[in-house]
């Protein structure tokens, strides 16, 4: 069971050596010492500087760094208003992204009061056994030293359309404040992200400093800022230090004859299971809000309502914990209890889980056999949907005589396969042009091994293309294609295709390849939006 030890730390909130410090609600109160004298550790007297750049991976392990785990503080519940407490809510932490935290701590030799002795008004509720009052008065701990130099702490959040250059991103981020790479090599790397789709990225970064003055507390623009500021830091120190840290001791570690109470246990218990449900809730949260607003790193996301639905009853249950948790530390609840939504007025139910999927990339090749459907998506009777396709195929010796091909269509479930019609990318070996990279109209595209991607008719080399069908009523009436998304050119369809098709239609990006031959190919997430069909 946690307990409440001897002598801990906690979050400064302007304490002052001697007073008296209440463990259940983090409060400093009345001084029930005096006649104590504070002084530096003459031993030591010199500073300590502990920096580092982590790659977190998850929020309780951000509040660990922080120094306000539950571990350390106790109860963190005491500290939700504090400075500290709103920058690591200010960066919104959520398991999309990856998340590095850059810090620098510099400790001074502690300033510590020795020689205690009780007052007299003190004195005269022990010697009455009146313990309670004492508690009440006086509380269970005293303020035995101030911690003072300073804290410098940045959080990075990194986002990537690829998880791999995600990474990487962070990675090369963590050696360049570490100083194991040149600066100025994430800026490098991260500028290389913005020429693909498929590599596009983002960062943030928040910062907390408790140390210096004037334009030395200038928020930091950039990450070479952060990078700066994360060297310099200890030179703030030296000049204008602060206290950022209380040491705490409880009244036994003095001769007073105070009980430990037993429920001491359960309280810390019950708020320390608010506190993981407050958390958990707080992250599922900011997932939800992150894909709402991010929608393009996601796949199959339920409709936006849905999210928001869910949003609001995550809300109510962090507003739930925290307020059972001020109870808690109010002693407002006795004995201690666990949170229970289902005794909140009205009753809350968490919601059913929403799975958070991130786009997929087609695999590598090679395609053993048949047409592989790399993704289906429900679509309404008439719509219109874009995708940019990138594609690298093999260069096809003069004797191969073989068939790649990739793009988007309309498929139709209808045994003893499927049926599809719309626009891609082929190449092919002599037989079907010599090699030439083509975009062309998709005609059939089923199960089996009867496989139609023809007629092609237009020769196009670059690697990337965007591709855009619209289907009304049913019926695949353009297909066309792009270099650059704006300016468009249609591909003459097949008569068979305007026909309505029984089945389940469905929205295909497909690629596919002859036995043993192989290829790359991303596909970007399709815009599809509804179309109202011409009336007549």
């Amino acid at each position: 069971m946690p307990s409440v030890p001897q002598i801990r730390r906690i979050l400064f909130n302007d304490e002052e050596i001697g007073m008296g410090f209440n463990s259940e609600t983090g409060q400093a109160i009345g001084s029930a010492l005096e006649g104590f004298t504070i002084q530096e550790n003459v031993v030591a007297g010199g500073g300590e500087a502990r920096s580092s750049i982590t790659i977190l991976s998850s929020h309780e392990e951000l509040m660990d760094n922080l120094g306000m785990g539950f571990e350390a503080q106790g109860r963190y519940g005491f500290f939700s208003a504090s400075a500290k407490a709103k920058f690591s809510e200010r960066t919104n932490f959520n398991s999309t992204s990856t998340f590095l935290l850059a810090q620098v701590v510099v400790e001074n030799p502690l300033k510590r009061g020795k020689g205690f002795k009780v007052t007299p008004d003190a004195r005269a509720l022990l010697d009455t056994d009146r313990v309670e009052e004492f508690k009440r008065a006086f509380g269970d701990s005293f303020i035995r030293g101030l911690q003072t130099g300073g804290e410098f702490y940045t959080v990075i959040r990194i986002t990537s359309v690829s998880t791999s250059t995600q990474s990487e991103l962070a990675a090369t981020l963590q050696a360049e404040f570490n100083g194991l790479v040149a600066a100025g090599s994430f800026k490098a790397e991260f500028a290389k992200t913005k020429q693909s789709a498929s590599t596009s990225s983002e960062f943030t970064a928040t910062m907390f400093q408790n140390a210096g003055t004037g334009a030395e507390l200038s928020p930091i623009a950039s990450i070479e800022d952060a990078h700066e500021r994360f060297k310099r830091f200890p030179e703030f120190v030296k000049t204008s230090p602060t206290a950022y840290e209380a040491e705490v001791a409880t009244y036994d570690t003095l001769p007073l004859p105070l009980p430990t109470p037993e429920e001491r246990e359960d309280f810390l218990l019950a708020l320390a299971d608010a506190r993981e449900k407050k958390h958990r809730y707080l992250q599922i949260r900011n997932d939800l809000q992150f894909a709402l607003q991010n929608p393009a790193f996601f796949q199959d996301l339920p409709p936006s309502q849905t999210i928001n639905d869910s949003i609001a009853l995550y809300t109510k249950l962090i507003n739930g914990a925290v307020a059972h948790a001020i109870k808690l530390s109010r002693g407002q609840i006795t004995p201690p209890q666990l949170f229970d939504p289902g005794a909140l007025t009205p009753p809350i139910s968490e919601p059913s889980p929403i799975a958070l999927t991130r786009v997929q990339v087609a695999p590598v090749g090679p395609v053993s056999r048949g047409p592989f459907l790399h993704q289906l998506f429900d679509v309404p009777e008439s719509f219109q949907a874009t995708v940019k396709l990138t594609v690298r195929f093999p260069v096809p010796s003069r004797t191969d005589q073989y068939f790649v091909a990739a793009g988007i269509a309309r498929f139709i479930n209808k045994s003893p396969g499927g049926i599809a019609g719309g626009i891609g990318k082929c190449i092919a070996g002599p037989h079907g042009g010599g090699g030439v990279q083509t975009v062309g109209y998709v005609d059939y595209l089923t199960w089996s091994d009867n496989v139609t991607l023809y007629p092609w008719y237009q020769s196009y080399s670059a690697d990337s293309i965007h591709l855009r069908i619209t289907v009304e009523n049913r019926k695949l009436t353009t297909c066309e294609y792009s270099n650059d998304g704006q300016t468009w050119m249609s591909m003459q369809t097949a008569a068979d295709m305007m026909f309505v098709e029984p089945g389940t239609m469905q929205l295909a990006l497909f690629a596919w390849s002859e036995p043993g031959k192989s290829y790359a190919v991303t596909f970007s997430s399709p815009e599809i939006t509804s179309r109202t069909p011409p009336q007549g």
